[in-house]
C-alpha cells in the first residue's frame, strides 16, 4: 500500500512540476482587445462609428460601409478585415496587427478577429 501511495504522489508531483505557469494577469488583460473607428470619407473624414472588440473570436461589425478606418487602440494579436459586401462577405483585405492610425480603403463591412 505504501508503495502505491509513493508512486501516486510521485506522479502527481511530476505532473505539477511539468505544467507551464499561468500567464500573469497583465498579459491576460492585454490580449484580445481593439478599438476601431470606421469613417464614411477617405482620410478618416465624414461621419464615423466606433467598434470595440474584447476577448477572443471573430466579430462582424457590419453593415458599416465606409472609405477608411482608424485603429484607436489595439493589441498586437488582433486582425482587422475589410469586406466589399455587407455582413462580412465578398472580397476582403486583411490588416494583421494593424498600427494605430488611419487606413483609406473602401469597404462594405469590417470584421475583427482576436
Amino acid at each position: 500500500m505504501k508503495t502505491f501511495q509513493l508512486v501516486t504522489l510521485s506522479l502527481v508531483g511530476a505532473l505539477v512540476a511539468s505544467a507551464s505557469p499561468a500567464p500573469a494577469p497583465a498579459q491576460l488583460e492585454k490580449r484580445g482587445a481593439i478599438s476601431v473607428r470606421t469613417w464614411s470619407g477617405s482620410g478618416c473624414s465624414g461621419s464615423s462609428a466606433t467598434v470595440i472588440k474584447s476577448g477572443f473570436g471573430t466579430m462582424c461589425a457590419g453593415p458599416k460601409p465606409g472609405s477608411s478606418f482608424e485603429v484607436l487602440t489595439a493589441d498586437s494579436g488582433c486582425t482587422v478585415t475589410t469586406w466589399s459586401g455587407i455582413d462580412c462577405r465578398g472580397s476582403s483585405a486583411v490588416f494583421a496587427n494593424p498600427a494605430t492610425g488611419c487606413t483609406s480603403i473602401p469597404f462594405g463591412s469590417v470584421s475583427i478577429t482576436c
